[in-house]
């Protein structure tokens, strides 16, 4: 089943931000791997599902309450400008296929952590050591975060908006 790229018109039932074609280009200007056209659908699909995760820290709001994915979202500013919602942001289908190009190697971008535990026995005492778990995808998420820091709430990106909380 292809892709359905949502192009900021409301494209019904889009699960992607960009074409399987688009996204083999783009890898490759970014010196990434990535599958052929015909292979890249399960990755790009499966990160465009990560990207939903950051739903509450994107700027905006969904602009069509029908609208299968996070984005087109209304206002938006990059930089400073006006994102016109029609147009999804570049650095979001980056982020994407850097997302994809990750899973397509191997990684499991929707673990968090891994640890390692070992065990020692001596007669009736027992001590299990763990190091608590480490971050296995730490660059990965670093260079996912700076393509999408644009994207998020943050008054340096020029947006009008702010989070209230109550104590």
């Amino acid at each position: 089943m292809a892709l359905i790229v949502e192009d900021g018109t409301d494209v019904a039932g889009a699960d992607s931000y960009v074409s399987e074609a688009d996204a083999v280009i783009i890898a490759a200007s970014l010196g990434l791997s990535f599958p052929t056209a015909a292979e890249s659908e399960i990755p790009l699909r499966l990160a465009a599902i990560y990207l939903e995760k950051y739903r509450n820290r994107y700027q905006g709001a969904k602009v069509f309450d029908d609208q299968s994915l996070q984005w087109p979202r209304n206002p938006v500013y990059i930089d400073k400008i006006y994102n016109d919602p029609a147009v999804i942001p570049e650095d979001l289908i980056y982020a994407q296929v850097v997302i994809g190009s990750s899973i397509s190697a191997g990684a499991n971008v929707f673990g968090t952590s891994f640890g390692n535990t070992s065990s020692k026995s001596v007669g009736d005492v027992s001590v299990t050591i763990s190091n608590g778990g480490s971050s296995s995808n730490a660059a990965f998420m670093g260079f996912v975060n700076e393509l999408l820091s644009p994207l998020f709430n943050n008054p340096e990106n020029g947006a009008l908006e702010f989070t209230v909380s109550r104590a």
